[in-house]
């Protein structure tokens, strides 16, 4: 398992809407012990109803889950929200619940709850922006473990690779595959646009983008 920690770049401004969706899930989990089960039941992905495409992505079917999704939003959507701002993240990332939520009942249907979708979508971004930025995390594999630096197109690549398998093999862990494969799509496209129409600003400080490095083998 690689679980990342931190990304090498500068932060333009405080992420504070990241901050705020972290803690809305929390505060959606923290509800769902205290009893509040039967009102969080009606934003459980199951139909077309528009709560229920925007506000499943705040709940998370057990700690672990929550724990896992929020360790990825936390690394990855503050260097987001930092790089596009406050205001724009908020919409970046209810746009990717909502489209990869549509994107989950068309192809799959079954009910479900969770960031994952939306974060793929800031992972699809991130590789857009900073692909060859490194990527600290911390590794395990039976009784080997340890903590490295990946380039992010070679570690969130190999995240999406496995989403393609558990679609391809058919595999019925319950992850939400297809939300993942279309989060990180949309993620991938959006940030190309944003670079190539300016939507952001990139500093002198940062590496080259996907686009950069697209543009170079045209030539």
């Amino acid at each position: 398992m690689i679980i990342p920690h931190r990304v090498e770049l500068l932060y333009p401004v405080w992420p504070i809407t990241n901050f705020v969706i972290t803690g809305l899930c929390g505060v959606a989990f923290v509800g769902s012990l205290a009893g509040f089960d039967r009102f969080l039941e009606g934003i459980v992905l199951e139909s077309w109803n528009p709560l229920e495409l925007l506000f499943s992505s705040l709940l998370h079917a057990g700690l672990l889950h929550l724990l896992l999704n929020m360790v990825f939003l936390w690394v990855f959507g503050n260097a987001i929200c930092a790089k596009f701002g406050n205001i724009k993240y908020l919409g970046i990332f209810f746009g990717g619940a909502l489209f990869l939520a549509a994107i989950h009942l068309l192809f799959d249907g079954r009910p479900a709850v969770g960031a994952s979708g939306a974060i793929y979508t800031v992972l699809g971004i991130f590789v857009a922006l900073y692909p060859v930025n490194r990527i600290h995390s911390f590794y395990w594999f039976i009784s080997i473990w340890g903590s490295t630096g990946i380039k992010a197109y070679w570690l969130i690549g190999f995240w999406f690779a496995t989403d393609v398998y558990g679609v391809v093999s058919g595999s019925e862990s319950g992850v939400a595959f297809w939300a993942h494969i279309g989060g990180f799509v949309f993620g991938i496209v959006f940030g190309l646009l944003a670079l190539k129409n300016d939507w952001l600003e990139m500093s002198h400080h940062d590496n080259e983008t996907l686009l950069d490095i697209l543009a170079q083998r045209k030539v």
